[in-house]
């Protein structure tokens, strides 16, 4: 957590952006990856260091052999019927009220982000899409476009 967030109790709202990060086996322990730590800690204190940039990160846990279908928000022959629409309704619906009811949020979309690597970066690119009222930044890492429905732009 940035040291903002410590601050006294009178300062009533943070002014940091809350990211909300698939695959959290991955953000910040080697231990529990499955495709290598991605040292966000460590980018996160750089950050905040370097350019005094406050991030918060939820790190949300994939379903292992499930991610796939879990994350994707389309069926698919290979990979079997989508489940990221409603992996993405519950993020918006439950998660993130979740954090703003119990955090000192600023909960608009301007300090709300999303982020993910292939299917995690497919998904956000979804969210962010769906749900541009909650989402106003997106990082899209190396998505799998392959499991996409035809015809679906990154733009």
């Amino acid at each position: 957590m940035p040291k903002s967030f410590y601050s006294p109790a009178e300062v009533e709202y943070l002014e940091v952006v809350w990211v909300f990060m698939h695959d959290a086996q991955n953000l910040f322990d080697e231990k529990t990856s499955f495709a290598g730590e991605w040292r966000v800690d460590e980018s996160l204190n750089a950050l905040a260091q370097e350019h005094d940039l406050q991030l918060i990160v939820v790190g949300i846990d994939n379903g292992g052999e499930h991610r796939t279908q879990e994350l994707s928000s389309w069926d698919h022959e290979k990979y079997g019927k989508a489940e990221g629409e409603q992996y993405t309704d519950f993020i918006v619906n439950v998660l993130k009220p979740y954090i703003d009811d119990r955090y000192r949020t600023l909960p608009d979309a301007t300090n709300t982000a999303i982020m993910g690597s292939s299917m995690g970066a497919l998904s956000s690119h979804y969210a962010i899409h769906t749900y541009p009222e909650i989402f106003s930044k997106a990082g899209l890492f190396s998505p799998l476009l392959l499991v996409c429905r035809p015809g679906v732009s990154l733009h």
